[in-house]
This record gives structure tokens, sequence and C-alpha cells, in this order.
């Protein structure tokens, strides 16, 4: 026996006319098919929010699997940069012992020259190193402020779409309740 006919059948039963009966139970059938969520609408809303579940762990992943490779590059380049620059001092070193040993079996008068164009030649080497770590602090400075935003804009959108699904839930859940309610209200009334 079907909820509609058993409901009608206790209408009846507590003398209520049979016309007012039926249009209750139509009314009823009305709400409970036009306006309430089924399970299958609850599975739905469940599908839609272990998908965002979902993306949100693999956004989690994916920062920090691009977080190990920035760090692992930035090591990588530190340690090129450092190797280059040690060669690069250990050739400078070697060009000066070689020339002080022959400026000063050579030429002892003409020390005081070498001298300050060594000192010409170290300020320039100097200046070069400063400006090419400022070129790479600038690069890098550029590349994490590029993988902030990104990262900002990924989980704001992710966090939307949160937000817009518990909106859309939150607000069928409150048109059920205001349907039964006036459902409720309505036999409560007829029955009286």
């Amino acid at each position: 026996m079907s909820l509609a006919t058993s409901l009608y059948d206790a209408l009846t039963a507590i003398n209520i006319p049979k016309n007012q009966a039926r249009e209750v139970v139509e009314a009823l059938e009305h709400k409970m098919t036009t306006e309430f969520a089924t399970k299958s609408d609850v599975a739905l809303i469940r599908a839609d929010i272990a998908v965002v579940v979902s993306r949100l762990e693999r956004y989690e992943e994916m920062t920090k699997t691009e977080f190990a490779a920035v760090r692992n590059e930035m090591k990588a380049e530190f340690a090129a940069v450092r190797n280059e620059k040690g060669a690069e001092f250990a050739a400078v070193r070697g060009e000066m012992r070689a020339e002080l040993a022959a400026v000063r079996n050579e030429m002892k008068v003409e020390f005081a020259a070498v001298r300050n164009e060594m000192k010409v030649e170290f300020a320039a080497v100097r200046n070069e190193m400063k400006a090419e770590f400022a070129a790479v602090r600038n690069e890098m400075g550029a590349e994490f402020a590029a993988v902030r935003n990104e990262m900002k804009a990924e989980f704001a959108a992710v966090r939307e779409e949160s937000r817009s699904l518990e909106y859309r839930l939150v607000v069928k859940l409150g048109g059920l309740m205001v349907t039964l309610f006036g459902v409720f209200t309505a036999v409560i009334s007829l029955l009286r």
C-alpha cells in the first residue's frame, strides 16, 4: 500500500471529506516529487563534494612537488654558481701567482706598479661578481613571486568552488525544511 493511499485512508477514517483528503494527498505528493531532495540528489551533492576534496588533495600534492622541484633547482643553481666562481677564483689565483713570481724574478723595481694593477683587476672581478649575484637574486625573487601568486590563485579558485557547493546544499536543505514545515502545518490544520 502506498503512502498516498495510507494517508488518504487515514484522513477519511477521521471523517475528513473525501475531496479534501484527496487534495491534501495530491498536494503532499506534488511537494514531495518537486521540492524534496531525493537520495539520488544527496548522492550527487556528495559526489560533487568528493570531487572538490579530490581536487584539493591533488593541488596540495602538486604544490609540494613544485616546491620540492624549485628547492632542488635552487640548490643545483647555487652549486653551479659556487663551482663556476670557485674555478674562476682558482684560475685568477694561479695567474696571480705566476705573474707575481715572474715580476719578483724579473723586476723588483716594477713591483709597486704590478700591485696597483692587481687591485684594479680585483675590483673589476668583485664588481662583476656583485652584478652576477644581484642578477641571480632578482631572477629567483621573480620566480618565487610568480609561483606564490599562481598558488594563491589556485587555492582561491578551489576555495570559491567549495563555498559555492556548500551554499547550494544549504539552500536546498533550507527549502526542504520550509516545505516540510508548510506541509506539516497544512496537515495539522486539516486534522483539526
